[in-house]
């Protein structure tokens, strides 16, 4: 009964999140850019309480999907525009929720919160960061320095904060869960802080919604063997 009550204080949660990302838009005007990233990483902070309050995936699982149906039903009837409104072509609103679902499935599989708390915060926090990085540096009328892989354009300015908020995040979080050596902790934090940003400056459409979390647990997942043995 607790976790029914949790998810559905969860779920109105995420609901305020939409509401106030649409007075944002309709009443002040804000960009749609900015309106998104609003809810990406407020619904992204909001996950991070999962393995806290929701023991059972089921749960998950029933916030994640009604989270798509929305978005789906919002943007059949031009709702949400605060979301829904942007001139290219993406499906990252409807792939956030199922990293989030994947990387529960991880921790719950492993039993290692940091699994969905190190993939769901760098999603959350540094592919944003990534994002307002590039726009301020457009805004600084700077000549670009840009990234071009596979057809696809981030500014350097974007790429190099997104690793450095995901070095930093993977210092903090894995400090805390492991007792391992600064010089181990800077070494996986190097390669959790490259990979991911390699992944997020290669993908494009949205796809770095499901590819940044899921290159995050990877590097994890392959680690295991050597975290478990000195977890705290």
């Amino acid at each position: 009964m607790q976790e029914v009550i949790y998810t559905i204080i969860i779920a109105f949660s995420i609901l305020c999140v939409f509401t106030f990302s649409e007075m944002m838009s309709r009443i002040w005007k804000i960009k749609v850019e900015i309106t998104r990233k609003f809810v990406h990483i407020t619904s992204g902070l909001i996950t991070l309480s999962f393995p806290m309050l929701i023991h059972d995936h089921f749960y998950v699982l029933i916030l994640c999907t009604l989270f798509v149906l929305l978005l789906i039903i919002s943007k059949k009837f031009d709702y949400l525009r605060s979301v829904h409104k942007v001139t290219r072509n993406t499906h990252g609103s409807y792939l956030f929720p199922l990293s989030v679902y994947i990387c529960f499935l991880i921790y719950k599989y492993y039993d290692q919160q940091v699994f969905f708390f190190l993939p769901v915060f760098i999603l959350s926090i540094s592919d944003p960061i990534a994002a307002f990085s590039g726009i301020y540096w457009k805004k600084l009328q700077v000549r670009q320095n840009k990234l071009k892989v596979i057809g696809n354009q981030k500014t350097f300015a974007g790429t190099l904060m997104f690793f450095v908020s995901a070095f930093l995040a993977c210092v903090v979080m894995l400090s805390f869960q492991y007792k391992i050596t600064s010089t181990e902790l800077v070494i996986i934090s190097l390669s959790i802080g490259i990979i991911s940003s390699y992944i997020e400056s290669v993908s494009h459409g949205g796809w770095d919604n499901l590819n940044i979390p899921l290159s995050v647990a990877a590097v994890l997942i392959l680690l295991k063997e050597y975290l478990l043995n000195f977890g705290s």
